[in-house]
């Protein structure tokens, strides 16, 4: 456990020595979630769009942005550059697996973005936008629960992307299709409800769902999932991409030929 809280320290302390980029990332988050506001402001005050009110719009795009920074999304990057270095050959030698090893640095990571850059943004949405993110006590906790499970299953997923620097030694194109394919089909930039009917049944057979649009709908309370089925669904997809990953990085680790420094 020592060594696991370690873990999370140094991926907290990571992001801490970087001052002058941590208010640069939070600047860029407030302008991010300006633009939205007077975006979708002026789209509602032209047009009558009956599918979601704008508020609600509003917070879902606040939500999914801020849930983006939360998400270790940087552990398919941290993978890749142990192989490219030649680092993973130190990590193989401790008495850790290198996939908790990542994911615990990823947490602390995680954990520094939630306090410096997502509690801050949200005080700003409600003290500027006068928006309100009241919630009852048991649907928040729902809420933390359902997003604990997303945030394993896009660790696991982001660890699979990794493994592929085993055979290219970069992911730097296979990062740009991943982004697009995890916001179009998680709901990043847009919520489901503004999809046309046969990409939303492309979707329902999807994962990707669980990132952003089952956790977000949720908390709103505009969900069509029950908390029992939302959480079946995502332990069978974490089961299935731990699956996958650790096939992966099982075979990769075996054929590993290490180059650089």
């Amino acid at each position: 456990m020592d060594v696991y809280i370690s873990l999370i320290k140094i991926g907290f302390l990571k992001l801490q020595i970087y001052t002058f980029a941590k208010y640069l990332v939070l600047i860029s988050s407030v302008i991010f979630v300006s633009v939205q506001f007077f975006l979708w402001r002026s789209i509602y005050a032209t047009n009558e769009l009956p599918i979601m009110g704008f508020e609600s719009v509003f917070i879902y795009l606040v939500l999914a942005h801020l849930l983006t920074t939360i998400y270790p999304s940087r552990a398919s990057n941290d993978l890749a550059s142990m192989v490219e270095s030649g680092d993973i050959a130190h990590l193989l030698l401790k008495p850790i697996k290198i996939s908790k090893s990542i994911l615990f640095e990823n947490v602390g990571v995680s954990a520094f973005n939630l306090i410096a850059i997502v509690l801050p943004t949200l005080i700003i949405v409600v003290l500027f936008f006068r928006v309100d993110f009241l919630v009852s006590a048991g649907r928040l906790f729902a809420f933390i629960n359902i997003i604990i499970l997303s945030y394993l299953f896009v660790y696991y997923f982001e660890l699979f992307i990794g493994t592929i620097a085993f055979k290219t030694e970069s992911i730097w194109g296979i990062q740009n299709l991943k982004f697009a394919i995890v916001a179009l089909l998680g709901g990043r930039f847009l919520p489901f409800e503004f999809y046309p009917e046969w990409a939303l049944k492309v979707i329902e057979l999807s994962p990707f769902r669980m990132i952003y649009d089952m956790p977000i709908n949720y908390l709103m309370g505009t969900s069509n999932n029950v908390l029992t089925e939302i959480i079946v669904f995502q332990i069978i997809w974490i089961m299935i991409m731990k699956l996958v990953s650790s096939i992966f990085i099982g075979k990769s680790l075996k054929n590993l030929m290490v180059q650089g420094g």
